[in-house]
């Protein structure tokens, strides 16, 4: 052991092996950021593509529930000289609560 070890209970490093381990820690590092960052950028054009393929399939959804409900209403024509019944809503006799203000 050596002295420096007894007194402050730890081994002493050179300075120089510190600046490289250092270096290399930094090294590695940044090689990782680089595949990190490749990694990121996939998962990111990933995910646009779900985000496409959700929002197309929510507009044909949609256009599917529209088409069935406007297949429940008929589509109503008026032609001239025909004769055609008018409702009057004053003639029905409302609660108050549902009478126009």
């Amino acid at each position: 052991m050596s002295s420096y070890r007894l007194v402050y209970g730890k081994p002493y490093h050179l300075l120089v092996e510190l600046e490289y381990k250092i270096s290399w820690v930094v090294k590695a590092f940044n090689s990782n950021l680089a595949d990190d960052s490749q990694l990121h950028k996939l998962q990111i054009n990933e995910l646009k593509k779900l985000r496409n393929y959700a929002n197309r399939n929510f507009k044909t959804h949609k256009n599917r529930i529209k088409m069935f409900y406007d297949k429940k209403f008929l589509r109503k024509t008026f032609d001239v000289d025909k004769n055609v019944l008018l409702y009057n809503s004053r003639l029905h006799l409302f609660s108050r609560k549902l009478r126009s203000r």
